[in-house]
């Protein structure tokens, strides 16, 4: 699968984009406007069934 750049993952369609990408076997990396919202980011990607790759944290920082 190929490794897809988002940018605004903590947005509406930036998250939703994501969970997809991510259901699909893809690897995502993305841009976030405030890590505050991890919390969130991450709480809708685990509703969204998307997978972490080995049990470890679904994004990081860079």
């Amino acid at each position: 699968m190929a490794h897809v750049l988002v940018t605004g993952g903590t947005g509406f369609l930036g998250s939703h984009t994501i969970a997809q990408l991510l259901t699909t076997g893809h690897t995502v990396t993305t841009t976030v406007r405030s890590l505050a919202r991890r919390s969130d980011v991450e709480r809708m990607l685990a509703v969204a069934g998307a997978p972490s790759a080995d049990g470890s944290p679904m994004w990081r920082r860079i």
